[in-house]
């Protein structure tokens, strides 16, 4: 409704903590927020994304490149109206972007928000992940966390780290185990215990 300071946040947490279904949960109040308001709510107003198209599926959203035109070559009118009413950006899975794409996703919000000055355009950032899962194509060398990125480092102004263990609810061991191999910190015993597991072909 006309709120000007920028959000840029970024919400970690292990596997099973919950990013997924607050990002559910976020949209689904957004609804109902706009709805009761009587303000202007569509697809475009919180853009869902994820680096990856199987990340994409679990929040309901699409990919990244798809969904800002990463690797657009023209932003023609009709494309940029698209992005009249967009608010919002949220990246899932961002220990897969490059700083390569942090790149494009700033300049390309720029270009479709017509803020040429602003950091991302001006529109609030949500970006999701754990930087202790898989780095993205090209190994950790091309990632955000490779040198000190100003585009990364030097905006963030929200931070959030999820710490439940939503989906080892019926098997903490597991879970606890799991935690310790994310944090490389595993045991000889946790190891032993993944090893009893293994299926001996005949």
């Amino acid at each position: 409704m006309g709120a000007k300071p920028q959000l840029i946040m970024f919400m970690t947490g292990p596997g099973g903590a919950g990013k997924s279904a607050v990002i559910n949960a976020f949209m689904s109040y957004c609804k109902e927020f706009c709805t009761n308001l009587g303000a202007h709510f569509d697809n475009r107003t919180i853009i869902v994304t994820a680096m990856t198209g199987v990340a994409a599926t679990s929040i309901m959203g699409e990919t990244t490149s798809k969904a800002i035109g990463l690797g657009r070559k023209i932003y023609d009118y009709e494309w940029i109206k698209t992005f009249s009413n967009t608010r919002m950006v949220i990246v899932d899975e961002i220990s897969f972007c490059t700083a390569s794409q942090l790149g494009q996703l700033d300049h390309k919000l720029k270009l479709v928000k017509e803020e040429p000055h602003l950091t991302f355009g001006g529109v609030h950032v949500l970006f999701c992940g754990d930087f202790h899962q898989l780095p993205p194509i090209g190994g950790p060398a091309v990632s955000i966390w490779a040198q000190e990125h100003l585009l990364w480092h030097n905006v963030l102004n929200s931070f959030v780290e999820l710490t439940g263990t939503w989906r080892f609810l019926e098997d903490p061991e597991w879970g606890e185990i799991l935690g310790r191999i994310r944090m490389s910190r595993e045991t000889a015993q946790d190891l032993k215990k993944i090893e009893t597991r293994l299926i001996v072909e005949k």
